[in-house]
């Protein structure tokens, strides 16, 4: 919904009208909001300082060089490291010196090393807490601590320089080791944390022993076994102490190539997998910032994570509440903590990213470091400290310095861009993404703005002071643009800086500091402002001169603005009634009255004093008003929603059902009302009484404008306050109760009207909007059968024009709720005015099934609608299941409409009416589509094969659209899923014949068992092709190949079979010429090939395998009179091919006849020793078979068998019934076990697995 713009719709059917379009012309406002700072951020979310900055040619940081420090260091080597404390950094050079500056580049001292190790660089530097001690590891693993607080004198020797400071411990556990971390441990001056590349932390503590002299002990805190799978890459404990932390509690945290951990003592107390597998490349860097004790950042290579933490009571366990994650394109490598939410971190290719965010990190700002050229080194030539970045680069030492917001501004003021000097201002306030630290801002939003407003309001007036002034020479359009855009930016932020329902008393400086001639523009600007809604309340010194300016200018746009706009509680209410009622602002009048004096009804009475011609009487507009200027039908449209006229605020709810209830009882009633009340005056809308309508106040509204009165009787019988059943706790909730007025009581109104109306539109607008709400209000609205029969007869009988389309929905409705009496009259009427939609329900509420079938295939032939004709057969044949003789009217309609209709969905419709009335296909045989016809049987036959293949009509049709329609193979398949006995034979050898398939007529007569027929069809096709010039090499090679196999199954008819084929074969190879011949010999070898093994088969291999089928070949007249010795190559090379066949089956069978030899003989080997027998026990009688507890006769038994090598022997054995025997399964029974069961002994078999 747009401001104050309303675009409502009424359901009529499928259709929606927009039935409030005429709200839309009048252009409402709507600007009831005020904008908050969080509204604002969304408006400058775009805007980044940092970017605006650099558009300026300027960085956000300063970089000054340090020349001094290069020069000082040089006699002790080349810088390689640098590390800041808060009065002095230092520096670690490539001869194992340190030295440290001031921030004026003075040479403050210098940390030497024994000479022994003066070859090797310094690696590490680390700062105790309190500054006064200073420790440093060496490329060579040799750790030293030096004191600061030793006097240090100049020697005059050196030119001044200081004299150098001695180291106080030399710690050499590390040496030759790469040192990974060094840290002073806790708050002590002489403890240190180091980690090496060998996987050792240790706790390296400095003491006095006996005499005094400082020492050190050593303690191994953890070691990780380095290897390919995990390797130890960095370590630190906590930087500073917190309240509650006991300093013996000290806590160290590790990071490896596979997790995190955190140490309590030498326990873990939180281990975390970080998951940063690397792309499976080795990991090899890792760093650890720990200085808040609940909040903690480790980075392993491009990956950083930040922990929140938190901590039971004392302290040995931890839990992570919270767990960021943030990656970049590239390896970190330095972390620095600015703030408990935002972190700087520097990346390999030397880039500066500052990121902020309490639970998602983003990038605020980014500095490429490339430009200084930091010196190519692994250790630390980079560092931040205090919001500086000390930096060590190939020329100099450098000391970059963010700039403040201050600075920030005064670049923008300097160049005049005084808008993005303010944009920046809201931005510092909006935008929490910026690194409030470096910008020394507080991180608390009241107290920033309490830190900008001072420069806030002196860069507005200069901003204002400065584009008035520059633009004074410009035309006055684009001084006015100039200014709009600034004042914009101004207002905005000005609300930032009061509290919400304050004025903006800053807006009435900026006025006053104007001058005269400027006031004007100024002006312009901030009425522009109140119409967007940025300003709603002003100081009654802005507010008198900007009426003032408006009157000036006889602008009523502006008025009008001033009025909606504003907070009415700020207006001298008779003013601007008085400003309104010159201006003709009518909807601006109307807000002041109900806004001013909770009056809602006193606007509709002055209404109908104006249309009666009472001007004298009204209190609101004035006498001269024009009626149709006001906007009264918008007016009650806003009240009957309960919304505020012309604002598109919610009316408190109490108050809104007091005015709708008021409202209905005027616009409703049936009397003229007492006004004003207790007055007893009554409001009329004539000049008499007696003209008065029954209805004066809606019938006046009707007359004014008939459709959008109806919009607000729709409105009405909408509102829930009209629902009859409204609970007593509903209608108890306020202090209006329910209305009088009803939905019925509505209805019956408009009904009277429409009665005693005589203009035929509204009559019609009457009868459509009545019948379309009494089906939409069914439980509220009854009417009488003759009530809807004029209804009926006006909607029908009226000229329509452009409302035929709602006219034929109101006769739908109607029609769902009464059918007339005598239709005769009403259904010519409907095909006289063409309302087929009605008509249609008409029928369908009739039960006149087969007049509503046969009208929507006649609408569907004139193309006037797209309807669903199976559906509504479907229909209508199952309405009707119990009226036979609408039922049979309907198949008469489906009868004659047939083709129509299955056209759509052929298939869809053999489903229907096999379900219906299989009857209906009989229809399928007279369509004229044959492609329609052939969708329609082939799904008739997928579904009910069985039923009509039976039928010839059926089948011998489909045989016939298969032959026209279907490629060869689909008709094959059909005619081998036939039974042959099922097909009518006559007509379909004559479709087949008549189409010309060959192959389908084929597979028909062997389906009839008439083989030889059909091998005599394909021997007369292949010979009248070679007559007749029409041979093709590929399809006769199929068809000889075919007949063959036909052959093949022919039993007492396959010599004749053969003598057929192979005569035909003879004939045409002596009929086709040389290249031909080539071709075809291939088919004739195979069937002369076939002819010889098969027939051999057959004769068992008697000489009279040939004989008689050759007998009959050569006996033919066709090959008679064919030249043998054309015919001598083919027949010699198919018997050598026959010859070669049967010596290489004489060879085979020779091979396995050889092989089994030796495999038969293994097996009575076998059988002769036995087989393995895997049961002690018989499985019939449960006996032993062999084993310990065997009966001894048994054995002797076996041994005199084995022992006379006799038949006879064996015998004897095989007949005792106490032998047993084993099966080559492994299973063993008793012989007497097995006779019993009914074996024989020719027949013995396993009772397991049935094996012999």
């Amino acid at each position: 919904m747009g401001d104050a713009k309303i675009k409502r719709y009424m359901d009529i059917g499928d259709q929606r009208t927009p039935i409030y379009g005429w709200l839309e012309s009048l252009g409402l406002s709507s600007n009831d909001h005020d904008t908050r700072p969080e509204d604002l951020s969304d408006e400058f979310a775009n805007f980044n300082p940092f970017e605006e900055l650099r558009k300026t040619g300027n960085e956000p940081i300063k970089w000054s060089d340090l020349t001094r420090i290069y020069q000082s260091a040089a006699l002790y080597g080349r810088p390689k490291c640098v590390y800041p404390a808060r009065a002095y950094f230092t520096i670690g050079t490539s001869r194992g010196s340190v030295l440290i500056f001031d921030y004026k580049q003075i040479l403050k001292c210098t940390l030497l090393v024994s000479e022994e190790q003066a070859i090797s660089g310094i690696a590490k530097i680390s700062i105790s807490l309190d500054g006064t001690h200073v420790s440093a590891a060496l490329d060579s693993g040799d750790i030293f601590i030096w004191n600061l607080t030793t006097p240090v004198e100049k020697d005059g020797r050196n030119k001044g320089e200081p004299t150098p400071i001695q180291p106080l411990l030399h710690i050499k556990e590390h040496c030759y080791t790469k040192v990974l971390s060094l840290q002073f441990y806790g708050a002590r001056h002489t403890a240190l944390l180091v980690s090496d590349d060998s996987g050792k932390i240790w706790i390296h503590s400095g003491s006095r022993n006996r005499l005094w002299q400082l020492t050190y002990s050593s303690r191994l805190l953890k070691q990780i076994f380095n290897g390919p799978e995990k390797r130890l890459l960095a370590c630190a404990g906590r930087i500073k102490a917190e309240k509650g932390f006991r300093s013996d509690k000290n806590l160290v945290a590790i990071v490896t190539s596979q997790d995190f951990v955190i140490y309590y003592q030498e326990e873990t107390i939180l281990q975390l997998e970080h998951g940063n597998d690397n792309f499976g490349l080795p990991i090899t860097m890792a760093r650890i910032s720990w200085v808040f004790h609940d909040l903690l950042a480790f980075s392993v290579d491009d990956r950083l994570t930040v922990l929140r933490l938190s901590w039971n009571s004392d302290r040995s366990h931890a839990a992570i509440k919270e767990k960021l994650l943030w990656s970049c394109d590239e390896s970190l490598t330095e972390i620095n903590w600015l703030s408990s939410q935002a972190l700087i971190v520097m990346t390999a290719s030397s880039r500066v990213v500052v990121l902020k965010g309490a639970t998602e990190l983003s990038t605020s700002l980014t500095l490429d470091l490339l430009a200084i050229n930091l010196l190519a080194s692994n250790e630390k030539t980079c560092t931040f400290l205090n919001r500086q970045l000390i930096a060590l680069t190939t020329s100099c030492a450098k000391i970059g310095s963010f700039l403040s917001w201050s600075e920030i501004l005064l670049v923008f003021v300097q160049r005049a861009l005084y808008i993005s000097a303010l944009k920046c201002i809201a931005s510092f306030l909006t935008n929490e993404r910026l690194p409030f630290y470096l910008l020394r801002l507080d991180s608390h939003l009241p107290k920033r703005v309490e830190q900008l407003e001072s420069p806030y309001r002196n860069l507005a007036i200069a901003s204002l002071r400065y584009v008035l002034k520059s633009s004074a020479n410009d035309d006055p359009e684009i001084q006015l643009a100039k200014m709009k855009e600034l004042f914009h930016v101004v207002v905005s932020l000005d609300r930032l800086f009061v509290k919400e329902g304050e004025q903006l008393v800053f807006i009435e400086g900026i006025l006053e500091a104007s001058a005269p001639e400027q006031g004007d523009t100024l002006a312009q600007c901030l009425i522009e402002e109140i119409s967007n809604g940025a300003v709603s309340i002003l100081s009654p010194t802005v507010l008198s001169r900007l009426f003032t300016f408006c009157e000036s200018h006889q602008d009523r746009q502006m008025v009008r603005t001033l009025i909606l706009s504003l907070k009415w509680q700020q207006l001298s209410i008779d003013l601007a009634i008085r400003s309104c009622q010159q201006y003709k602002i009518y909807d601006g009048l109307l807000y002041l009255w109900n806004v001013a004096f909770t009056d809602y009804l006193s606007p509709l009475a002055d209404f109908v004093y104006l249309y009666s011609g009472n001007n004298e009487r009204c209190q609101i507009f004035s006498q001269d008003s024009n009626i149709n200027d006001i906007p009264i039908f918008e007016y009650l449209a806003f009240l009957l929603r309960g919304w505020q006229f012309p604002k598109c605020r919610q009316i408190p709810n109490d108050l809104s059902l007091k005015i709708k209830k008021d409202l209905y009882n005027v616009i409703f009633s049936g009397a003229l009302v007492e006004w004003p009340k207790g007055s007893g005056k009554r409001l009329e809308t004539c000049g008499s009484k007696q003209n008065e309508p029954v209805y004066p106040y809606l019938d006046m509204l009707l007359v004014l404008d008939p459709a959008k009165a109806l919009t607000i009787v729709h409105d009405s019988l909408e509102d829930s306050l009209l629902d009859e059943d409204r609970s007593e706790s509903e209608q108890a909730g306020g202090s209006v109760t329910q209305s009088d007025v009803t939905r019925q009581f509505i209805i019956e109104a408009l009904l009277d009207i429409f009665q005693l109306t005589t203009k035929m539109n509204l009559k019609l607008l009457l009868a459509n909007f009545i019948a379309k709400n009494v089906v939409k209000y069914p439980q509220f609205v009854v009417l009488s059968t003759d009530t809807i029969d004029r209804l009926l007869l006006t909607i029908s009988s009226s000229d329509c024009g452009p409302r035929k389309e709602e006219s034929e929905e109101s006769l739908q409705a109607l029609l769902s709720l009464h059918i007339p009496g005598d239709s005769k009259h009403l259904v010519t009427a409907l095909r006289e005015k063409q309302f087929y939609f009605a008509l249609m329900t008409f029928y369908s509420r009739s039960q006149q099934y087969s007049h509503f079938l046969d009208l929507a295939l006649e609408l569907q032939r004139s193309n006037f609608g797209n309807y669903d004709i199976l559906e509504i057969v479907k229909r209508s044949l199952k309405n009707t299941s119990h009226a036979p003789i609408e039922r049979t009217l309907v198949k008469s309609v489906v009868d004659r409409n047939f083709c129509q209709i299955i056209k759509c969905q052929p298939t869809l419709a053999v489903q229907y009416f096999q379900d219906f009335d299989p009857n209906i296909h009989y229809n399928a045989l007279s369509v004229s589509d044959k492609a329609l016809k052939f969708q329609y049987l082939s799904e008739l036959f997928r579904l009910v094969f069985e039923d009509y293949v039976k039928n010839s009509a059926f089948s011998t049709t489909f045989v016939e659209l298969l032959c026209q329609e279907a490629p060869e193979e689909e008709l094959i398949n059909f005619l081998k899923s036939v039974n042959p006995r099922h097909l009518d034979k006559e007509p379909v050898l004559s479709i087949l014949e008549r189409y010309g398939k060959l192959e389908s007529l084929v597979v028909f007569l062997c389906g009839m068992k008439a083989n030889l027929q059909a091998v005599t069809r394909i021997t007369d096709y292949l010979t009248e092709a070679a007559t007749a010039g029409t041979w093709n090499c590929q399809t006769s090679k199929h068809l000889v190949f075919l007949a063959t196999h036909i052959i093949r199954g022919l039993e007492e008819e396959h010599i004749a079979g053969w003598a057929k084929l192979l005569t035909c074969l003879m004939v045409i190879y002596g009929i086709l010429g040389e290249s031909e011949k080539h071709k075809f010999q291939e088919a004739v070898r195979f069937a002369l090939f076939d002819f010889t093994t098969t027939s051999r088969i057959r004769c068992n291999g008697a000489h009279q395998s040939f004989c008689m089928p050759l007998t009959q070949v050569f006996e033919s007249k066709e090959v008679m009179f064919l030249k043998l010795a054309n015919m001598q190559p083919l027949l010699t090379e198919v018997l050598s091919d026959l010859s070669v066949a049967q010596q290489q089956q004489s060879f085979s069978f020779k091979i396995i006849d050889n092989a089994s030899f030796q495999a038969v003989r293994d097996y009575e080997s076998l059988v002769q020793k036995g087989w393995l027998i895997k049961n002690a026990e018989c499985e019939v009688c449960g006996n032993k078979l062999w084993g310990i507890g065997l009966d001894s006769d048994v054995f002797i038994k076996w041994k005199e068998a084995r022992g006379s090598g006799s038949s006879n022997g064996k015998d004897s054995l095989l007949e005792d019934p106490k032998i047993l025997i084993v099966f080559r399964c492994g299973h063993g029974f008793h012989l007497n076990c097995l006779i019993r069961l009914g074996q024989t002994k020719l027949d013995y078999f396993c009772l397991l697995c049935k094996s012999a």
